[in-house]
């Protein structure tokens, strides 16, 4: 490279900085957990939960948006069901197959008889069985709050997304 080009070649590395810089001083960046997240402005009203899997959404959900809704703030209403599958198969003579609970709910933001967000999404977690009765439906129960767990998370993170500043 030639000595005379290198005044140009630090001039076009300042530039692209100072534009670095600038695009970057734009951003903000807000956490999406904590007491000074993007959703700790918003409020919302919940509906009534019509079994344990919406209670756990409904409860998450709340924490995360803890401030006190007025009435005319948006109601949220959720519908969560579970399914589950085996996913392996073994060929050993005890085996202790793995399986998977899955948490299908949809969440819907209405003011008044407007709707304002719609969103279906799934979740799940996996648990094993070992053929105790009890002991399997306790751990496929376990599974199911696991996956409504990350339901709710989905939930708010889609919630910050749509309603947050």
């Amino acid at each position: 490279m030639s000595s005379s080009s290198l005044p140009a070649e630090r001039l076009v590395r300042l530039l692209f900085a100072i534009g670095l810089t600038l695009m970057v001083a734009a951003c903000s960046f807000t956490p999406a957990y904590g007491p000074h997240s993007a959703g700790a402005s918003l409020a919302f009203n919940f509906a009534e939960p019509g079994s344990r899997l919406e209670q756990i959404v409904y409860n998450d959900l709340s924490f995360a948006f803890g401030r006190a809704a007025g009435p005319d703030d948006p109601l949220i209403s959720v519908t969560v069901t579970s399914s589950g599958r085996g996913i392996a198969r073994s060929a050993s003579a005890n085996p202790e197959p793995a399986s998977e609970a899955i948490a299908s709910g949809t969440l819907r933001v209405t003011s008044g008889e407007e709707e304002l967000f719609v969103l279906s999404r799934q979740a799940s977690a996996t648990y094993t069985k070992n053929g105790q009765i009890v002991a399997d439906r306790q751990a496929k129960t376990d599974a199911d709050e696991r996956a409504a767990k990350a339901l709710a998370d989905i939930f708010r993170l889609a919630l910050i997304g749509r309603f947050g500043s």
